[in-house]
């Protein structure tokens, strides 16, 4: 479940014992009396220069912060500073405990293989020393990072070991914690029966413990809910998704929301549209004031869903566009777990080195003072000492030299990275125009063909922004001149038109737009010159398309313009494509005009600022 994938957040390991505990992070939360108790300690302990005591600290603080509701990256530098020193003390309960957390952070952070060493290493001390707690622990750990990798075979075996130990135990509450997230397992397996079954024994046990864990109890019936909702028994649904949520907000939960889904889409299915938009908007709201996206974008459709059922269709455009945008964003961080693991290395590794950078012009700088206090006192030592400062100064200033150089390779690498990334999101999205094309052959209805083939081209034109993109020199931005006439020769291409009969003229600045811009006016020109493909040359006949793209003081113009037969002004009949057209420039901030004289012209103007 998403809520109880936000119970650890942990951080990076800093290179000297003597290295200074981070507090930036901490700006932006209340600091409270255990937090200033916690800085008295470390303080104290990187005085002493004593492992067990800094450790110790770094630990309570991500704790603190974890209370607090940081984000994880916030949290996850403490408890790997936490790590770091404990390996320096014999404490090995403590550097298993900290590698319990991690493993399980990691998973939420969707760094699989970090997540795995982590574990791994807990396992390997806990088999060890005969802790059967510890090892169920880590089972219970594993069986999360397989369920989050889709791997629910696996997942639901350790689950099972994982069970067993608590069984052997007599551990009731370990129990109840193993059933209700086997659950989803079965159930994303398709075994409703199976689901059900645990989920009886999951109750009977819940009856029989006298002070089961309240989180679990609720996150019974909401898994139980999910497995009748599942089967289509939405009365039996309602009631458990009810009993959850009534729990919840009894608790004071801050969650109380999450719970909100299944009642929600009951609500979608029963009819009842303006009750179910007002609990998916409130679950949406509570989702991203915690920054959970992993199942945002099923709200979102959701509730798309019930403005299209309600005729708003210009909320439930809006609503599945921001769907849509988390589902790209999960897709790519699913698919570039490397990518991500080595960017946020690199980052650690700048932020390390950043802080070591301000440590030694702090030592010179306090070195440079008492040198000053030295001239007063002793001014026979003043040469000495001068040549001392003169020979350490040279020193930093060689290493910062040398960061500066490390720094420019890290940049370097970057740029290979986001080429990388925009070639997998190239190749994604060609992936998706491929399966969209086989997917019209299936459809016997020319308006269904026509209708995905739209869709088909719409996402071509957004892959060869991310071609021209890594292509570049700049992989931040495109040449919109190359990117255009490729565009229009290719749509020429999928619509088998003769070069010959229909030509195409491009006109304009060698204007360079970035990717928030680039992909709106990508779309309206796929949208644009398909039309004038489609309709502006009937019966063979032959004729130019022209594109025209200029900076107008302060303003950027674009036009699309035919000399072929002509058409009516858009505005009694607006079709999707219109619509489309008409909101794209608005997200840029501009206008679109239409002018039939001649053939046809389309001219879509926004501030210079957009681009």
């Amino acid at each position: 479940m998403a809520i109880t994938l936000a119970v650890f957040v942990f951080g990076v390991a800093s290179g000297q014992p003597a290295t200074a505990h981070p507090t930036l992070p901490l700006a932006v939360f209340p600091q409270s009396a255990e937090l200033l108790r916690a800085d008295s300690v470390l303080r104290q302990g990187l005085k002493s220069h004593n492992p067990l005591q800094i450790a110790d600290a770094y630990y309570a603080k991500g704790n603190l912060l974890h209370d607090q509701s940081a984000p994880y990256d916030t949290i996850r530098v403490y408890y790997e500073l936490a790590l770091e020193y404990y390996l320096q003390t014999d404490q090995r309960d403590k550097q298993a405990t900290v590698h319990v957390d991690l493993g399980f952070i990691y998973s939420n952070l969707l760094r699989f293989s970090a997540a795995r060493k982590h574990l791994l290493r807990a396992y390997e001390f806990y088999e060890q020393e005969g802790d059967r707690p510890g090892r169920a622990e880590v089972l219970k750990q594993l069986a999360l990072l397989s369920f989050l990798q889709e791997d629910y075979l696996g997942a639901t075996a350790n689950y099972e070991r994982a069970y067993q130990v608590y069984a052997t135990l007599r551990d009731t509450s370990g129990m109840i914690g193993l059933l209700w997230p086997s659950l989803n397992c079965y159930a994303k397996m398709g075994r409703f029966d199976a689901a059900l079954r645990r989920a009886e024994h999951c109750r009977q046990l819940i009856e029989q413990f006298s002070s089961p864990d309240p989180l679990d109890v609720r996150e019974f019936f909401y898994g139980r809910g999910a497995i009748h909702l599942a089967m289509n028994r939405l009365d039996a649904a309602w009631n458990d998704y009810q009993t959850a949520y009534d729990m919840a907000r009894a608790a004071g939960s801050r969650y109380a929301p999450f719970y909100t889904d299944g009642l929600a889409y009951i609500l979608q299915l029963r009819g009842d549209y303006a009750a179910a938009i007002r609990m998916h908007r409130m679950r949406i709201e509570m989702m991203r004031s915690v920054g959970e996206f992993e199942n945002l974008h099923t709200s979102y459709f959701r509730l798309a869903k019930c403005y299209e059922q309600t005729g708003d269709f210009s909320e439930a455009l809006h609503h599945q566009e921001l769907g849509w945008q988390i589902v790209d964003s999960l897709s790519e961080a699913h698919q570039k777990s490397l990518e991500e693991d080595l960017l946020r290395q690199q980052r650690e590794e700048d932020q390390a080195k950043l802080i070591a950078t301000q440590e030694l012009r702090l030592a010179t700088q306090r070195k440079i003072q008492g040198l000053s206090w030295g001239l007063v006192l002793v001014f026979g030592l003043l040469l000495l000492s001068l040549i001392g400062g003169y020979r350490r100064n040279r020193r930093s200033n060689q290493l910062l030299t040398q960061l500066n150089g490390e720094l420019h390779q890290k940049s370097d690498q970057n740029e290979l990275l986001l080429r990388e990334i925009h070639h997998r999101v190239k190749n994604n999205l060609q992936t998706v125009s491929s399966l969209l094309s086989l997917q019209s052959d299936h459809y016997d209805d020319p308006a269904i063909q026509r209708a995905v083939r739209t869709t088909e081209s719409r996402v071509r034109s957004m892959a060869l922004i991310h071609q021209k993109l890594y292509q570049g020199k700049h992989p931040g931005v495109i040449k919109m001149r190359d990117y255009l006439i490729t565009l229009a020769a290719t749509l020429r291409d999928t619509y088998e038109l003769n070069p010959n009969r229909i030509a195409i003229e491009y006109e304009g600045e060698p204007l360079e737009f970035d990717t928030d811009t680039a992909i709106p006016v990508g779309l309206m020109a796929n949208e644009l010159v398909s039309n004038a493909f489609k309709y502006a040359f009937p019966e063979a006949r032959s004729g130019t398309i022209f594109l025209h793209l200029h900076r107008v003081k302060d303003s950027i113009r674009f036009t699309v313009a035919d000399n072929g037969i002509g058409a009516a002004v858009p505005g009694e009949h607006r079709g999707f494509g219109t619509e489309l057209v008409n909101l794209l420039a608005r997200q840029l901030g501009g206008t679109v005009s239409f002018v039939c004289k001649e053939g046809m012209e389309i001219r879509v103007r926004f501030p210079l600022e957009h681009r």
